[in-house]
């Protein structure tokens, strides 16, 4: 998958109300004219005629790495995650989403698009059921893109996708299908991520399973936005392996965060600095080198 921002800002006219009774003026551009890609290792995919390809990225373009942003607060890191998640439109410039721009129409079901979706706490599983069920229960029976003709996905898929992402960050089979006070805290946090994968791509999910194999599906896009800040570093380190993989296989990871040092253990990342929605400097760092 890969998500492209051209030139996209967010602006906020002055008003007298929001001089006098907010800080909006102090933040009239949350985002100034950014042009920045984020992008998966590879794309893995069955064509048309059922054979399996490979789309994949070079290593050395800086796009197809995790990619942390970092800066003072209100210095426009959720506003970018927002921005690629479509739940805010930009004032100018443009979003794509596998080169279709995010607000068209058509985008979802017809380019096999996935869904961005933003993470931002550990999920609120109880042990009223396995975290298996808690996924597929918080998966809605119809996505937003699914057009009014289509069925909703066969349940049994959505399980398929659920265990497969699970092995993608490290999680067994029992593990999904134990409650959830029974994880660990770094387990709890991969079940969240899995949950957010299933989601985002579960609006272009086909009905059955024959059409997923005949027609693929791209891997997930998603934003985590502070979703460690608050955590014991351990946990973010245990959970960087997996979102490697993740990466790998052609997902896209953004991570919003005030502590970059939690994701040392990142084999590559991108640390992309923001002041005052614009982008400071760029840098890539291996793992174990510490961010400055």
């Amino acid at each position: 998958s890969r998500v492209d921002l051209n030139d996209v800002t967010i602006s906020y006219p002055k008003t007298i109300m929001s001089k006098l009774f907010s800080s909006v003026p102090k933040r009239q551009y949350a985002v100034d004219h950014v042009s920045i890609s984020f992008s998966g290792r590879s794309t893995d995919f069955v064509s048309d005629s059922g054979d399996h390809k490979s789309l994949s990225t070079k290593q050395a373009d800086n796009s197809a790495l995790p990619t942390i942003l970092v800066g003072r607060s209100a210095c426009g890191k959720s506003s970018l995650l927002r921005l690629i998640s479509g739940s805010e439109r930009p004032t100018s410039g443009s979003v794509s989403i596998n080169g279709v721009p995010s607000s068209d129409g058509g985008i979802g079901i017809e380019q096999h698009m996935p869904a961005p979706i933003i993470i931002d706490r550990k999920p609120s599983f109880d042990d009223s059921a396995t975290v298996l069920d808690h996924i597929i229960s918080s998966v809605p029976e119809k996505g937003s893109r699914h057009s009014d003709h289509r069925d909703p996905p066969d349940p049994i898929l959505i399980e398929s996708m659920a265990n497969d992402f699970a092995a993608i960050l490290g999680l067994t089979q029992e593990q999904l299908k134990s409650t959830p006070s029974s994880l660990s805290p770094s387990e709890q946090f991969l079940c969240g991520i899995v949950c957010g994968c299933v989601s985002s791509v579960h609006p272009l999910l086909p009905s059955t399973l024959t059409d997923a194999l005949q027609h693929g599906i791209r891997y997930p896009i998603l934003c985590l936005d502070e979703l460690f800040d608050f955590e014991h570093p351990d946990i973010p380190r245990r959970c960087s392996e997996g979102i490697d993989r993740l990466v790998a296989l052609g997902s896209v990871v953004v991570i919003a965060t005030h502590k970059p040092h939690h994701w040392e253990k990142l084999t590559q990342r991108r640390v992309v600095a923001l002041s005052s929605g614009r982008i400071l400097s760029e840098a890539v760092f291996e793992k174990g080198k510490a961010t400055n």
